[in-house]
């Protein structure tokens, strides 16, 4: 929800485009890069923005993603900022108060 706060103005839960999809890494950092950029890629390739989400990580660090997504031809007039990718600049991944806590630097 934060990385399509960003991109849009006043986005909503729901949606009419479902997704499912999984991304792997045994690297906890490289992980949330790759996911963050999968969701850049749906919004690139497939021309969606993801609404809200329901993640699970396992063991051995594979991400599993169910979303629901808009079409961002129905978004384009709250269009803010079109963001390219993650980056590695910066990054922090941080537990607090059993929350865990990310910084990610985005290239827009």
């Amino acid at each position: 929800m934060a990385l399509s706060n960003i991109m849009i103005l006043n986005v909503k839960k729901g949606g009419n485009v479902k997704l499912k999809f999984t991304v792997k890494n045994p690297n906890l950092e490289y992980l949330l890069i790759d996911f963050i950029n999968k969701i850049i890629m749906y919004k690139d390739y497939k021309k969606v923005i993801i609404t809200d989400s329901r993640i699970g990580i396992k063991k051995g660090f594979t991400l599993s993603c169910n979303a629901n997504a808009e079409k961002l031809e129905n978004l384009k007039d709250r269009f803010i900022v079109d963001i390219k990718a993650a980056t590695l600049h910066d990054l922090q991944i941080k537990k607090q108060k059993g929350l865990i806590k990310c910084k990610v630097v985005l290239d827009i």
